[in-house]
């Protein structure tokens, strides 16, 4: 039965491949495509493509401009490393660098030389006996021993613990310019795990000696016991919560020791802060011992028979190193000099019985001022000599009275 005509749907005619084509290029292109029985409209996708196309262009373009003028500086760079100019500063540097080491070299092999350049030979080194005499035992005797070397003196410091305060101290007698020959460490009971690993590591070092004295705080005790162990000809007493603060401290004191008539020598204390913890220790201004109220001219005799115990204070403690440094002499000659810092020879320290162990903590050192005093030695301070000195780190914060 045939199709009415209304119901029919009329076919159109199908496109040919070409175009087909055609239509798909004004498509890519964004061209307007006209539709039948609907209005014209414009689509936008390859414009948008494109302007993205040209953007990553750009900064591709831009990077590698940048890229090739760092190429072209890193060549310059090269040229000029490789140009007589430069290989010239940096030879002239290491020799600056080799003849600095030299000069060096040269100064102390010139100061350890000038005893033997001017005839005074040295005398060998042996441990020292316990009560038994080497040296001589006056002024007049002394002057004919050999001057003392800084590689001839012992160093006896006593601890506890306080393992990081310890290797400061270390540290400034290594950085001296001219360290210690020995180094004696007396451990007063360390009980943290830090302290005994760090003795263990530095025991195995030839120039330091670890002695174990435990039981209570007795400086005397300690430091005569340091004194036994000693192998040098010069023995520096020092406490750990110390610090050399110049590298010629050392070379100071054995300038002012090698004196003959010099028994025992001090340093210029100072506390953290810059001012003056030690200067000399002096006992009350009196006619008894002294000729003026200051108490800077005393009479030696006078002065050593006075008690080592009683109301002895340090002078200009507290004092800024600015206001008093331009007073105090090269070399000054004091009643007594703290055991915080503390420079004898050894023949002399054994002579005079070494420490009062009867005086454990305070007023021990006073004690060893005055009976060199009384010796006919002098004590004196060497204010160029300059140690820090926190002060109590050693025994504990206890009560100060006196000396110490």
């Amino acid at each position: 039965m045939p199709v009415p005509r209304r119901g029919r749907r009329r076919l159109g005619r199908l496109p040919t491949v070409a175009e087909h084509r055609a239509s798909s290029v004004a498509h890519m292109d964004g061209d307007s495509v006209p539709h039948k029985g609907h209005k014209r409209r414009r689509r936008r996708t390859g414009g948008t493509h494109a302007a993205w196309r040209e953007l990553v262009h750009q900064l591709n373009e831009r990077y590698r401009q940048e890229f090739e003028r760092a190429e072209a500086l890193a060549a310059r760079l090269r040229d000029l490393e490789q140009s007589r100019l430069i290989r010239l500063a940096q030879r002239l540097r290491v020799c600056k660098a080799k003849l600095l080491q030299l000069v060096s070299v040269f100064n102390v092999a010139r100061k350890r030389s000038a005893p033997a350049l001017r005839g005074e030979g040295q005398t060998a080194a042996t441990p020292l006996a316990w009560g038994r005499h080497q040296g001589s035992d006056s002024p007049q005797d002394m002057s004919l021993a050999p001057p003392v070397r800084a590689d001839r003196v012992s160093v006896i410091v006593p601890f506890r613990d306080q393992v990081q305060v310890l290797r400061q101290c270390l540290s400034s007698l290594r950085s001296l310019c001219q360290p210690p020959g020995q180094v004696i460490l007396l451990d007063n009971g360390s009980r943290r795990a830090s302290t005994l690993r760090w003795l263990e590591r530095i025991g195995r070092h030839g120039r330091v000696t670890v002695v174990d004295c435990p039981g209570a705080f007795h400086f005397s005790r300690l430091c005569n016991l340091g004194a036994r162990h000693a192998t040098g000809e010069a023995l520096l007493f020092l406490n750990s919560d110390t610090e050399a603060l110049t590298p010629e401290s050392l070379e100071q004191m054995l300038a002012a020791l090698n004196r003959p008539d010099v028994g025992i020598v001090g340093a210029l204390l100072l506390y953290p802060d810059g001012t003056v913890q030690h200067a000399g220790i002096y006992p009350p201004p009196s006619a008894a011992w002294c000729a003026d109220p200051a108490g800077l001219h005393f009479d030696p005799i006078a002065l050593s028979g006075l008690p080592a115990r009683g109301a002895w204070f340090h002078r200009y403690r507290g004092e800024r190193l600015a206001g008093i440094h331009k007073r105090l002499p090269q070399l000054q000659s004091v009643p007594a000099v703290t055991g915080a810092c503390l420079l004898v020879r050894t023949s002399l320290f054994i002579s005079l019985g070494g420490f009062d162990e009867g005086l454990p903590v305070t007023h021990n050192d006073v004690d060893l001022c005055l009976r060199a005093w009384a010796a006919g030695y002098r004590v004196v301070l060497a204010s160029r000599a300059l140690f820090l000195h926190y002060e109590c780190l050693t025994r504990g914060f206890a009560a100060i009275q006196g000396a110490g």
